[in-house]
């Protein structure tokens, strides 16, 4: 018998840069491997894990929890 999982532990990688890349696509912001840009300028990191969604900004060494890729972005 399958265990049913509920959505928010069910997300992928791939949904997970899909919500990323719709928040940057609204401020025109570029995101490449090494984390998301304006200009040229490199802004920070973003990502999700299984304690949330975190940002790091550029020059910062430590992830800040935030609650949304659109709280993040």
């Amino acid at each position: 018998m399958q265990e049913h999982l509920p959505e928010e532990v069910c997300t992928t990688s791939n949904e997970v840069m899909a919500q990323i890349f719709n928040e940057c696509e609204k401020y025109g912001f570029e995101i490449l491997n090494d984390g998301i840009y304006n200009n040229d300028v490199k802004l920070g990191e973003v990502g999700h894990t299984d304690a949330g969604w975190w940002v790091m900004r550029t020059g910062e060494y430590q992830q800040m929890p935030c609650d949304s890729a659109m709280d993040a972005v």
